[in-house]
């Protein structure tokens, strides 16, 4: 389901006036906020009005959205993928970064019900960085604290507590969340290393 609707679409590129993640990402904000008029939505997307009125004509030609004078909202086949996606990407979001050697923007994906044992952690860092992010920091959280994806190695002992105090006071973890953070000195970036990777780990 998820292939359907990125399919033809740049994953990323300066020929692209959007990406195949501000796809993804729309399809999370109207899930989540209902009918959105095309101003507010080119906003949360951080997309010009030329750039989001290419992707709701690409979207709703898809049969993911439907558009009338109150906004663009979510058709049954865009409710039944986001119903889908959210399912495993429980919670998403950006906030100010605790390290800025790391960048001055930080979106954090948490995924849920995906075994990292198997997963090669170096190479879902990999993705991020080609999906746009300077980075992305890989953690599983495990008996009320985050781990180093991989390790036993506890984030929080040995990492500045600005970031795990602040994430832990917006957000609900359960164990094996694995947590991913994709960081840049520009937001969209940051955004799509972190949905990139997240991406990877589910199959919607």
């Amino acid at each position: 389901m998820l292939e359907a609707l990125i399919r033809g679409v740049r994953v990323r590129g300066p020929a692209a006036t959007f990406n195949a993640y501000d796809m993804v990402e729309c399809i999370l904000i109207l899930g989540e906020k209902g009918s959105i008029g095309r101003g507010k939505l080119g906003g949360l997307l951080l997309l010009g009005p030329g750039a989001v009125r290419t992707l709701i004509s690409r979207l709703k030609s898809k049969g993911y959205i439907r558009v009338d004078r109150n906004g663009c909202k979510l058709s049954p086949k865009g409710s039944s993928l986001y119903s889908e996606l959210t399912k495993k990407i429980v919670y998403r979001g950006g906030f100010r970064c605790w390290d800025k050697s790391l960048g001055r923007e930080c979106f954090l994906t948490c995924v849920r019900g995906v075994d990292l044992s198997s997963i090669n952690v170096v190479g879902l860092r990999d993705i991020a960085v080609k999906a746009g992010a300077d980075g992305a920091l890989i953690l599983s959280y495990n008996a009320g604290e985050f781990y180093f994806a991989g390790e036993k190695v506890s984030y929080e002992k040995t990492r500045p507590v600005e970031f795990w105090r602040e994430i832990k006071t917006r957000f609900t973890f359960g164990d094996g969340d694995t947590l991913i953070v994709g960081f840049s000195d520009d937001k969209r970036s940051a955004r799509d290393g972190a949905l990139a990777a997240a991406l990877s780990l589910i199959r919607v």
